[in-house]
């Protein structure tokens, strides 16, 4: 991962072009004081734009001060604001556009009081609503316990930028999701006696690990098998905090009846039974039964749907050949370029050409075995295989280079004048690059974050 341009461009982004110098100065110095970080950038204001700027940076937990007084930047989580707009969109779609305003002030704020959550009596009902079905959700959660009740929490006056007690951030993320900017307001740099709220990050890793595995059993089985995936990774949701097959739990399967006929599934028992079995079958993989308790493969699945992706990175960027290549080496995990070419039906030329292809990209890599004691070139033989999670560190640096240039190219646009930008075909072109992003993203989940 190219870790300053990363930073540059996230912190920008949701922060503003002066957060995003100390930012860059804090990753590329390995920290400093607030003195040095003054000095350093040149300021001639006694350094209250730094403090601001140190303030904001810390709020979102992007910074941390050490015992020496030094602060330091938190690289991880400044990664992970990568996938804050596909979080966004996530919500969108799995709790509706009013959750999705409180998600995305809460991305950009950090943390949030309950009264800050409400900006006019026009939204306050349908806020309370979006609040509690994310706090049922586990998306939310607060930083000290007590008890929220509308009567407690009236809804506030709207907070105006331009007072000096508030740390300046821009108002929504650079990938619009919503135009409803008026809900997102400045927060005060100290929170009064109400809740604090923050988001769980790690529910939006569960969310999407859910979305990606229930998708993969509708496109492979169907509908049906896909709403049994859901029901069984539903439950699990609300209890656990990393992802992997151990830490998901089991659901019975009079459970995962009664919750597709609330759902309003129209799948009777026999089906129910059908579906599971088959999923359970070793060649499928999907499911596990222990006795009446049903387990989610999440591995495996995950798992299925990296590889599948792999091949679809490989086979865009090289062509089918190397797609070919790629998928013998992993069913065959090594072989003799010679083997490799008879097994792929290609010439041994083309075989060697795509074969170098993939070392290049980092996909494939290549061992020398000496057949006698001199080790002598001519006399040895090559054995190429691919070393999966190395080439998937590979492609996710690949989409982060991609996503580099995209959002380079999104700024390049944003400042371009009035009536070229406004255009028709600017527009679509901008839709196309967001919506590339958000796919990229996806994509980067699957390969960097859910393990």
């Amino acid at each position: 991962m190219d870790i300053p341009k990363v930073v540059g461009i996230v912190v920008e982004r949701d922060f503003g072009v002066f957060v995003e110098l100390v930012a860059s100065e804090l990753v590329s110095s390995g920290g400093c004081t607030e003195r040095e970080l003054v000095k350093r950038l040149e300021e001639k204001d006694g350094g209250d734009r730094v403090q601001k700027a140190l303030t904001t940076l810390a709020r979102n937990g992007l910074v941390h001060k050490d015992d020496g007084g030094k602060f330091r930047a938190d690289v991880s989580t400044i990664n992970l604001r990568w996938r804050f707009p596909y979080f966004s969109v996530m919500v969108a779609e799995e709790f509706g556009e009013e959750s999705q305003l409180v998600v995305e002030l809460l991305l950009v704020h950090g943390k949030v009081t309950s009264k800050q959550l409400f900006t006019d009596e026009r939204v306050g009902s349908s806020r309370l609503s979006a609040l509690e079905t994310l706090i049922s959700n586990r998306v939310l959660e607060p930083e000290k316990l007590a008890s929220f009740e509308t009567s407690e929490h009236p809804p506030a006056k709207r907070m105006r930028s331009a007072s000096a007690n508030f740390v300046e951030v821009p108002k929504t993320l650079a990938i619009k999701i919503t135009s409803r900017e008026e809900a997102l307001v400045p927060i005060p740099d100290k929170t009064d006696s109400d809740t604090t709220w923050k988001l769980r990050l790690s529910q939006f890793h569960l969310m999407a690990c859910n979305k990606i595995c229930t998708d993969l059993v509708r496109q492979t089985i169907d509908v049906q098998a896909g709403a049994v995936v859901e029901a069984v990774l539903k439950k699990t949701l609300l209890k656990e905090e990393s992802i992997s097959s151990s830490s998901f739990q089991s659901v019975s399967e009079a459970t995962i009846y009664q919750d597709l006929k609330d759902s309003g599934s129209s799948v009777d028992r026999s089906a129910l039974d059908g579906k599971i079995e088959l999923m359970c079958r070793p060649d499928i993989g999907y499911l596990r039964r222990f006795g009446d308790q049903i387990h989610a493969e999440v591995t495996t699945m995950l798992n299925i749907v990296r590889r599948k992706t792999a091949e679809e990175i490989i086979l865009k960027r090289f062509g089918p050949e190397a797609r070919r290549m790629f998928s013998l080496l992993i069913h065959k995990k090594k072989l003799e370029a010679k083997h490799a070419a008879e097994l792929s039906m290609l010439n041994q030329r083309k075989a060697r050409e795509m074969l170098f292809k993939l070392h290049d990209s980092g996909y494939a890599t290549v061992q020398e075995v000496p057949r006698t004691s001199d080790f002598k070139q001519s006399k040895c033989i090559y054995i190429w295989s691919v070393n999966l999670p190395e080439a998937y560190k590979r492609i996710a640096q690949h989409i982060d280079r991609s996503c580099i240039n995209l959002y380079r190219r999104l700024k390049t646009m944003e400042e371009e004048p009035k009536e070229k930008k406004d255009s028709d075909l600017r527009r679509k072109q901008k839709e196309f690059i967001e919506v590339s992003i958000l796919r990229l993203q996806i994509n980067l989940m699957l390969f960097r974050d859910l393990k």
